[in-house]
């Protein structure tokens, strides 16, 4: 089985690409504080990560149009829909 044989559809705004993995980054900050004397490290909480996507994403195609595609709709302003 070949790597491409992995690469499942998706398309952000119409244009189609291909995704090998996806992942979300969540969760919340922090940061430990170690002091001298002190057998015991202090944690603070700074609070909700900001959410990120990770989408290593695929264009596979004879020509660049499919690319100029893609880039076009992740260039464009406003909200889109990712499928």
């Amino acid at each position: 089985m070949a790597w491409v044989d992995n690469l499942r559809d998706a398309s952000f705004r119409g244009a189609p690409f291909l995704v090998e993995s996806d992942e979300l980054g969540i969760g919340r900050r922090h940061v430990q504080h170690v002091y001298p004397r002190r057998d015991l490290p202090f944690t603070e909480d700074f609070g909700r990560r900001p959410r990120s996507f990770e989408l290593p994403g695929y264009v596979l195609a004879d020509d660049f149009a499919a690319r100029d595609r893609l880039i076009d709709a992740v260039e464009a302003e406003g909200p889109g829909t990712l499928i």
